[in-house]
């Protein structure tokens, strides 16, 4: 997980998703998208995603958005032998 600046002007608002927050890359003056996804372990193929608003800190978003990921990825495969969450 982890969140992304994004370019999308303050007054757009049809991207309700994107909000003011901590930025990673110390951008305060972009509005921040939060990212979960779950890769392959070759390649770093992306499979499931998740995104979430921008001024919610990762620690209070975790639980939920791994539930989610884990529960929407074992709808796609038959056997689920172990998952790593990085």
């Amino acid at each position: 997980m982890t969140n992304f600046a994004t370019f999308i002007d303050s007054t757009n608002d049809r991207a309700s998703i994107a909000q003011r927050g901590k930025a990673k890359q110390k951008r305060a003056d972009l509005r921040l998208v939060g990212l979960g996804l779950v890769v392959t372990r070759d390649g770093g193929v992306p499979i499931v995603s998740h995104a979430y608003p921008g001024d919610r800190p990762d620690v209070t978003q975790f639980s939920a958005v791994i539930d989610e990921l884990v529960a929407r990825y074992r709808d796609l495969t038959e056997h689920v032998a172990s998952l790593t969450m990085v």
